[in-house]
């Protein structure tokens, strides 16, 4: 008997060598990522919060919670704040909803939707300054978009120092960030199996139905 369990045992030790060996390696490889982790995320991260409880970085006194107590009290901080939570209830919805419509339109493959699945993918290779360049010069006092009102007849704006910033500020992200929505909606459209709409068809079952019951949950 002790024989017979002696070649499963050496296959057992083999896998658990395997093992070993295989967990060193992707330990090894996994090194670089985590030593970067290390270095350019998490150690920055907790010196930033060792030196927000001190009064500067010279002297390094201990002043708990005070300059968090400042921030807060601050007006321009309680501005930028609220600022920032209007982009993000404005913009992240309609990314959201005007990448699913661009996909599903893209997804029906009609005429010429690769050339438009191209033209919304281009602005995620485009650099940063040359985005903001480029709608600088549409909204400048005498940029593109006020030539246009001024064709129309209708007042034109300081888009870049009023309220109207904002508005500007919506459209470039949207502009610049939608196509890589587009593609992750794209990727989940195709995904879902086309017998279930088949099935859907065959039961006569209306578009907005099949987009609630099907397209949405899958």
């Amino acid at each position: 008997m002790n024989n017979l369990n002696l070649p499963k045992l050496s296959a057992r030790n083999k896998k658990t060598k395997l093992a070993k060996k295989d967990a060193v390696t992707g330990f090894i490889f996994s090194m670089p990522s985590i030593v970067g982790m290390l270095v350019f995320f998490l150690i920055p991260f907790i010196i930033c919060i060792v030196l927000s409880l001190t009064d500067n970085i010279n002297s390094m006194n201990f002043v708990g919670i005070d300059n968090y107590v400042d921030i807060i009290s601050s007006q321009t901080f309680r501005l930028a704040a609220w600022n920032t939570l209007k982009f993000i209830l404005v913009s992240v919805p309609l990314i959201m909803v005007f990448s699913f419509l661009i996909a599903s339109l893209l997804y029906q493959k009609l005429k010429g939707f690769e050339f438009f699945r191209s033209v919304f993918v281009f602005p995620l290779v485009l650099p940063v300054s040359s985005v903001i360049l480029f709608f600088q010069m549409i909204f400048a006092e005498k940029g593109l978009a006020n030539d246009v009102l001024s064709l129309m007849g209708l007042p034109v704006k300081d888009w870049l120092n009023s309220s109207a910033s904002f508005i500007v500020l919506v459209i470039l992200y949207v502009w610049k960030n939608c196509g890589y929505n587009i593609i992750l909606f794209l990727a989940a459209l195709n995904s879902i199996p086309k017998a279930y709409y088949e099935v859907a068809d065959l039961d006569s079952t209306s578009r907005l139905k099949k987009l609630i019951n099907i397209t949405l949950p899958m």
